[in-house]
């Protein structure tokens, strides 16, 4: 049977199991069935889904997922343009680089692309090639120009079924029955949730360092998790350093910016007055949820301090911040949690969902941000009384009871083993029997003596030379 993952992005940017399917052979009804399972176990249909070439599953996502939008994967389909360039090209290696920078361009429009590939075939002479004229005629689901609109969060670029697939490769063999798989996969699930868990634990400690003065850096760098900052904090960069502004318009309520980036390509940046609303022509936002240094370029030059919640989006934000987003922390979600749970669990949920909406109210306002302050600080002492600062013992042991399910003894009875000097590599003396390997290394670093018979420098004598 084959074993057929749901891959998806976390946060943070790394790959992330939705759930995974078996189907007995790879045709539009299989697929059909796994599609349809998927979705009632999700309990939407995703936007957007991105596969290899494999007609059956086309056509059971043109069936069962009509409202989402397929694509081709990128990375599959390119790692086969080498093989499929004939042998008539000469220039193999220049053909390859053209065609690629072609490809993989974001910032070219549908016409554009169509004027780019056709000029390219036609240099080389490939416009009749069975494969290049297939790939044109799906352009539409596959090349980065149609998607332009989309949130694809750079999916296109990079192969996480690949990577997935070989996550899965360290836990599952293919002579696994049923119930082997089953522990396996809970285990490949618990390597995930471990890897999210710690990195959501360094995003809640760790302050990322700000590489400009820009206020609005620091904003990000407190929102955005410690991985996707890096990337955003690139453009940053590239817009104090780099971008350069060519000309400014005024058009009735929009203002209209040239600006010009590290590659010095010229990009037209609008801002629309009335509304406070900015727009880049490269898309990046639209396409991957953060902006772009155009944008960063153009903020800059007008002072703005702090990003418009808008254009910060809730695609990258902290783990915290993200559930508050979404409502995960609302009263309503910790009232309809099952009766079993703890109710300690319960109030820290609601009160930190209620903080972090509160945060993000007050943070658009300094004033609000110092008022938060002062009545969290006068709550303290309200709350906690002197009594309770000699409670930490007692809070241990309760913490110890709670995690082992004992209680700490009076009296500590076992202790830890005494060190056998004579075993193992605690032991120091000449007795001790060695290792292949540790002879091995003596006999390596032993200096050699000349041989009284052939008169070379080597580990035998005269007795023993023609022996070996």
């Amino acid at each position: 049977m084959v074993f057929g993952p749901f891959t998806g992005k976390d946060n943070h940017g790394c790959p992330i199991a939705f759930g995974a399917g078996f189907v007995s052979s790879e045709n539009c009804d299989a697929f059909s069935w796994v599609f349809t399972v998927f979705v009632e176990c999700m309990g939407v249909a995703p936007r957007i889904i991105i596969t290899d070439q494999d007609w059956g599953m086309r056509l059971a996502i043109e069936k069962v997922l009509s409202g989402t939008r397929h694509c081709l994967c990128m990375w599959h389909i390119m790692s086969k343009l080498f093989e499929k360039i004939p042998k008539s090209i000469s220039d193999r290696e220049k053909f390859s680089k053209e065609f690629k920078a072609c490809v993989w361009s974001e910032l070219l429009d549908p016409d554009e692309f169509d004027i780019l590939w056709t000029g390219i075939v036609e240099k080389y002479g490939v416009e009749d090639h069975k494969w290049f004229k297939d790939m044109f005629v799906v352009k539409h689901l596959w090349i980065p120009a149609y998607f332009r609109d989309v949130p694809m969060g750079s999916l296109m670029r990079t192969s996480f079924s690949e990577s997935e697939n070989s996550f899965f490769k360290r836990y599952l063999k293919p002579l696994f029955n049923f119930v082997d798989f089953t522990l396996q996969y809970n285990n490949d699930i618990d390597a995930q949730r471990n890897q999210t868990e710690r990195l959501d634990y360094y995003d809640s400690i760790i302050s990322p360092k700000c590489a400009t003065d820009l206020t609005f850096e620091k904003q990000l760098a407190s929102i955005y998790t410690d991985r996707m900052f890096r990337v955003v904090q690139e453009s940053i960069s590239e817009a104090d350093k780099s971008c350069r502004m060519i000309s400014i318009s005024t058009l009735e309520n929009i203002e209209v910016f040239k600006v010009s980036d590290a590659r010095k390509k010229t990009f037209t940046v609008t801002h629309e007055i009335e509304t406070e609303s900015f727009d880049c022509e490269c898309k990046l936002f639209e396409r991957c949820g953060y902006l772009c240094s155009h944008l960063f370029f153009v903020l800059r030059n007008k002072d703005v301090n702090n990003i418009s919640e808008k254009y910060v989006g809730n695609r990258w934000l902290k783990s915290e911040l993200l559930k508050a987003v979404h409502g995960l922390m609302s009263d309503e979600s910790a009232s309809d949690k099952g009766s079993n749970e703890d109710d300690k669990l319960q109030l820290g949920n609601r009160w930190h969902g209620r903080y972090f909406g509160l945060y993000q109210c007050a943070f658009k306002n300094k004033n609000h941000l110092i008022a938060l302050d002062n009545l969290l600080a006068g709550i303290g002492p309200q709350i906690f009384t002197h009594e309770s600062t000699g409670s930490s013992s007692v809070d241990k042991n309760d913490s110890i009871k709670n995690i082992y399910g004992i209680i700490v003894p009076e009296e500590i009875t076992a202790h830890a083993p005494d060190v056998v000097s004579t075993k193992g590599g605690a032991s120091d003396k000449k007795s001790r029997i060695k290792s292949s390997i540790e002879k091995a290394i003596e006999k390596a670093s032993k200096l050699h003596r000349r041989c009284g018979e052939c008169h070379k420098v080597t580990d035998h004598n005269a007795r023993s030379c023609g022996r070996k």
